[in-house]
């Protein structure tokens, strides 16, 4: 029997970069978190069984083997800790938190309730990536000292209802917060 899975938002993460890899790594998505009309068309599109709920605690009903949590950065830590403390494994896109005291927090959660956390970037298997890590152990580039990383993004105008540029970093948006961990990611 296939291990059953919730995904904690069905955007362009839970969409495209979870669902599909849990559905080939052989796991059932049983049900997703959104409360956007058009994505629970798409979820029911491409899972015609799943159950698609509009809160954690209604996902957390739904006898999960495994909760991946691919929601907006502002409740990665609490939809976390609610998957931890009820006993389920979670997978957080990144940033795990907003902050230290919130990554801390389910770091300290995981360990205490015994059930396993992690992180996911998704950048960590694209081409260049890898690429790099490959001419890296061959010893291609000799000994790195140093290393420049960003992100080029020409947008002159921000995407009105965006929550990745119109959110504060206080409340878990803007590039810098959801971009910046790629980049800290494949440089270590």
């Amino acid at each position: 029997m296939a291990p059953k899975v919730g995904i904690a938002g069905y955007g362009l993460a839970g969409r495209f970069f979870h669902a599909p890899f849990l559905k080939s790594a052989g796991f059932e998505v049983v049900a997703a978190l959104t409360t956007k009309p058009q994505r629970k068309a798409e979820a029911i599109s491409d899972f015609p069984k799943i159950n698609v709920v509009e809160s954690i605690d209604e996902l957390l009903k739904q006898d999960l083997d495994l909760l991946v949590i691919a929601s907006t950065n502002n409740v990665h830590a609490s939809q976390a800790i609610s998957g931890l403390k009820a006993g389920i494994p979670v997978v957080v896109d990144k940033p795990m938190g907003r902050t230290l005291k919130e990554t801390q927090e389910i770091v300290d959660i995981s360990k205490q309730m015994k059930v396993p956390v992690t992180t996911y970037f998704n950048r960590k298997w694209d081409s260049d990536s890898l690429t790099i890590k490959k001419i890296i152990n061959e010893g291609v580039l000799g000994n790195i000292f140093r290393l420049d990383s960003r992100f080029e993004r020409f947008r002159p105008v921000l995407s009105a209802g965006s929550w990745r540029e119109n959110q504060s970093p206080n409340e878990g948006g803007g590039n810098l917060l959801d971009l910046q961990p790629h980049l800290i990611s494949t440089a270590l």
